[in-house]
Formats: C-alpha cells, sequence, structure tokens
C-alpha cells in the first residue's frame, strides 16, 4: 500500500508530505497529500493506514538514521512517531543520536493540554507561529520559540486581494471531507444572496483535481444561471474579492490578513463535533478571532450555519456600508500582521538552521 518508503535515500533531505515538499528539492519518500483528514471520525476510518505508515516510518529512520528530524504539525501522527522514537532509543531523549524538532505546535491550548509534557520527554526544540503559545509550554523543559507566522514573512505573497467588485469567495477548505461538508452550505448561501442580490458572483480557490470533481457535481445541483456566476480558480490565481465566506482553516486567516471581510461558516461530523465541544475550551474557531480575542468574523457553526441566518447578517452589513466594512477589516488585519510577526533573526529559518546547522 505504501510503496518503497524505505528505499531512498540518495538526496540529503527526505520527507513524509506533498508536491510542494518535493518542489523545494527534497526527497519525497511518501505524498501524504490523499490521505490529509480532519476529524475523530474520519482519522478512525484510516486508522489502519495511518498505523502502517508509522511502522514503516520507523523503518526507514531506522535504516537511515537521519541526523535530525524536523516534526511538522500533524500531532497525531507526529506526537506517536516521536514517543516511538525515544522509545526505541533512536532519538536524542531516548538515548539515541537523532535530534527531534517540532514546528508549528499541537494545540494544546485548546484541548488536550498535557501533552506539553509528554512533547517535554520527547523532543529538543519546539517552534510556534502564535506569539501567546510559547506560555503554554512555560511549565515544561522544552525550549519553546515564537517563530513568526509564515504568512507575514516577507517572502510569502497572498493571491487574495480586496477589491469593491461584487465578487464573494466561497472557500470550504482544501480536504474532501469538509468541502463535502462545508461546501453546499456556501453554495446554497450565496444562491439566497444572489436572489436578492443579483449582481453579486462567487469564486472557489481549488488546484486539486480531485476536489474540483467535488465542487462541480456540487454545483450540478444548482440551477443553470446560478453556476454561470460561480467560477473555480487555481490557488496560484490572483483573485480579487469584497467578501468571504470561509471555512475555520488557513484561508480565513489569509482573507483576513487581507483584510477581506467575511464569515467564517464550519461544519463536522455530527458525532467529531458533539465530541470536540465537550473536549476544546476556546472562545473561537477562526485563528484570527483567537489572536484578536473578538468576533473579526462572525461565527456560524453546525447547527446555526444556515443560509437565512448568514443573509440576515450580511444585509445586516451592507446597510453598514462597504467602505466602512473594509476599513474594519484593514484595522484588524493590521493589527493580526503585528501580533504574528518577528525578528528576521527570530524566524522559522534562522530557528531551523539553528538546530540542523
Amino acid at each position: 500500500m505504501l510503496g518503497n518508503i524505505c528505499d531512498r535515500s540518495k538526496f540529503n533531505t527526505c520527507s513524509i508530505g506533498g508536491p510542494q515538499l518535493k518542489s523545494i528539492g527534497s526527497d519525497l519518500i511518501f505524498d501524504l497529500t490523499p490521505y490529509a483528514v480532519v476529524g475523530l471520525v474520519e482519522v478512525l476510518k484510516n486508522y489502519n493506514f495511518f498505523k502502517s505508515l508509522l511502522e514503516e516510518t520507523i523503518t526507514w529512520i531506522k535504516e537511515h538514521r537521519p541526523k535530525c528530524i524536523c516534526l511538522i504539525d500533524y500531532p497525531g501522527f507526529n506526537l506517536r512517531l516521536a514517543k516511538r522514537l525515544a522509545d526505541e532509543g533512536l532519538s536524542q531523549k531516548g538515548g539515541g543520536g537523532i535530534k527531534i524538532i517540532y514546528y508549528i505546535a499541537p494545540q494544546v491550548w485548546a484541548w488536550k493540554a498535557k501533552r506539553r509534557f509528554e512533547m517535554a520527554k520527547t523532543l529538543n526544540s519546539l517552534g510556534v507561529i502564535f506569539p501567546f503559545e510559547t506560555a503554554c509550554f512555560k511549565d515544561t523543559s522544552l525550549p519553546t520559540s515564537f517563530v513568526g507566522h509564515p504568512f507575514v514573512q516577507e517572502t510569502s505573497k497572498s493571491n487574495l486581494n480586496y477589491k469593491n467588485n461584487n465578487t464573494i469567495l466561497l472557500l470550504p477548505g482544501s480536504r474532501e471531507q469538509p468541502v463535502r461538508r462545508i461546501l453546499p452550505t456556501l453554495l446554497s448561501t450565496f444562491s439566497t444572496i444572489n436572489k436578492t442580490h443579483p449582481s453579486y458572483t462567487a469564486v472557489i480557490i481549488s488546484s486539486d483535481d480531485h476536489i474540483k470533481e467535488v465542487i462541480l457535481k456540487e454545483l450540478l445541483k444548482f440551477p443553470k444561471e446560478l453556476q454561470n456566476k460561480i467560477s473555480i480558480e487555481e490557488s496560484s490565481s490572483k483573485v480579487n474579492a469584497s467578501f468571504s465566506l470561509t471555512s475555520s482553516g488557513t484561508m480565513s486567516l489569509t482573507c483576513a490578513l487581507a483584510g477581506i471581510p467575511g464569515y467564517i461558516v464550519y461544519k463536522a461530523h455530527p458525532l467529531t463535533y458533539l465530541i470536540g465541544r465537550s473536549i476544546v475550551n476556546i472562545s473561537y474557531i477562526g485563528i484570527a478571532n483567537l489572536l484578536l480575542n473578538k468576533e473579526m468574523y462572525l461565527e456560524f457553526i453546525q447547527n446555526t450555519a444556515k443560509p437565512s441566518a448568514i443573509l440576515n447578517e450580511f444585509n445586516k452589513d451592507l446597510r453598514f456600508g462597504t467602505e466602512e466594512m473594509r476599513r474594519i477589516a484593514l484595522r484588524e488585519a493590521d493589527k493580526l500582521k503585528a501580533l504574528l510577526s518577528t525578528e528576521k533573526e527570530n524566524n522559522a529559518s534562522s530557528w531551523l538552521l539553528e538546530h540542523i546547522g
């Protein structure tokens, strides 16, 4: 199933990830893109795959003995990997020679806070992208550095821009399960908006061929007249919009930093949502809202994510005025950029070079 994950070592840098890692010269020993899932139910459905991947990854590490492993996000898999490397005496924390560092911390501030103590036992260093996260690890022995958010680095260029053009971004996410759950609500909402505001058009962004098929199938459920008002653009395309309806993930922060007004619309598997609500202790699900500690983007979650409710707020904001909406969004975007920035000598590249140099 996993192919020859253990037989490639000709590059100095090897990775398990996606095509972007491959494009910068890393030897992609396994493409994880098709298996990117969100939510407890979805992870359980893929349990056997991730178990096999973990075992074959351990086998590869035993054979090739890298000097340093940088774990990136994906805590369900990566924290298990770090513990196994310590338990088997491969990592430095387990008495071996492999340094283990972690970039983009698990959200211990939201749930399963006790993970931080296990992380201190298995990791050499942690680089976090939100400034408040360093405080979460102060009561551990784990060296933790705020290294800035990649979206505000000089090299980061957003393809999303604000323009007062009556275009609404519909951003259901990049993974199949969230897209299937959120997109129908976004499309129904746009259809409802369009009945009273026929001048509006919409843009959906995706570069994944499979996700595009999912989007097109969902679009076919709507009248041709509405379909003609909705375009699908590549992630690399420059897109101008005056409003956004976005899931709570990466794209919501991208829109916020671009100063595009909008709302967050989120739906999960009902069981995932019920379990999550009982164990997650946060005021908002949108990162921009969490950072600002207020609702820059109104959040329509699960049963409240109804087209009629979203239209009602949209009409209120239109009466408020598009220019005023934009002014407020820009003000909050400036606050976010200041919060997420750090000096060059303290950024992620410097942190990584410090540990692998």
